[in-house]
C-alpha cells in the first residue's frame, strides 16, 4: 500500500513541480532577454553620444583649419595643433601638431611654447624634423 501512495502523491505533485520548474526557467529567460535589449538600448544611446561628439569636433576641427589656412588666427593654429595631439576631430598626428603650433609661436601665441614643449615629449625626433622641413619649404626666401 505505501508504493501506491508514493506512487500517487508523485502523480499528484509532479504537475505542479513541473509548472514551478518550467515557471522559473521561464522567468529567467524572459529576465535574461529584458537585460540583453537594456544593454542594446545603452549600447546604442552611448553611440548616439559619441557620434555627436565626434560631429562636433569635427565641425570644430574644420573650423580652426580654415581659420589657420589663412595664415592670420595664432589662437585657431593653437587649436589646431591641440586637436591634432589629442586626436579631437581628427587623428592623432604629431608632424601636423609640430607644425601648427610652431606657426601659431612665430605669430606670438604665449601657449605655444608649453603646447610645443608637451608635443615634443610625445613626438618622435623625426616627425619633429618633418614639420620644421615642411615650414622650412613654406617660408619665402
Amino acid at each position: 500500500m505505501e508504493e501506491d501512495e508514493l506512487f500517487f502523491t508523485i502523480l499528484f505533485f509532479l504537475p505542479f513541480l513541473m509548472f514551478i520548474f518550467f515557471y522559473y526557467i521561464g522567468y529567467n529567460t524572459r529576465k535574461k532577454e529584458e537585460r540583453i535589449e537594456k544593454n542594446k538600448l545603452i549600447k546604442i544611446e552611448k553611440l548616439k553620444v559619441k557620434t555627436i561628439k565626434e560631429n562636433n569636433d569635427k565641425k570644430q576641427y574644420i573650423d580652426y583649419l580654415n581659420k589657420s589656412k589663412e595664415g592670420i588666427d595664432m589662437e585657431a593654429m593653437y587649436n589646431l595643433a591641440a586637436c591634432y595631439l589629442d586626436g579631437v576631430g581628427v587623428k592623432k598626428n604629431y608632424v601636423e601638431a609640430y607644425y601648427w603650433v610652431t606657426k601659431s609661436e612665430i605669430l606670438g601665441d604665449a601657449d605655444a611654447p608649453n603646447l610645443k614643449k608637451e608635443i615634443e615629449e610625445v613626438a618622435s625626433e623625426l616627425q619633429i624634423v618633418s614639420a620644421l622641413q615642411r615650414l622650412k619649404e613654406e617660408t619665402p626666401k
